[in-house]
């Protein structure tokens, strides 16, 4: 589900619920085939990228941050690289207190030959 949620004075944060779509496990959809044939598998991941993608126009004209409050859940790379590349959004999230954190790599010089590095110092989380 994803929710518009608005600062007012009175109340405080308000949120309105503006896209929510049905996720159904791959044994769901197998007993369901017979009934609804258009029916196919995407992983929670795929179906949150493909939200964003269609409320992403509608948020265009704004000139606010976009942040979205994502579950633990969907902090794979697949959502968090994708969605890093858009301008001015932040994606807010938990991690597991045993994660391994790396800073970003550093800048790669005109003409530096071999492989990228991926990652770079950890970082210390003294929690």
């Amino acid at each position: 589900m994803i929710c518009l949620v608005l600062e007012y004075p009175f109340w405080g944060s308000v949120s309105f619920p503006i896209a929510c779509e049905l996720y159904l496990r791959q044994d769901a959809i197998d007993r369901l085939k017979g009934k609804y044939k258009t029916l196919q598998f995407s992983p929670k991941t795929e179906v949150l990228v493909k939200m964003f993608n269609r409320l992403k126009p509608y948020f265009a004209g704004f000139d606010k941050r976009i942040e979205l409050i994502v579950d633990g859940g969907y902090t794979k790379k697949s959502v968090l690289v994708l969605l890093s590349q858009e301008e001015n959004i932040c994606v807010i999230t938990r991690v597991r207190k045993d994660a391994k954190l790396f800073d970003l790599p550093p800048p790669r010089e005109k003409g530096q030959r071999s492989r990228p590095n991926l990652k770079s110092d950890k970082i210390c989380m003294n929690l």
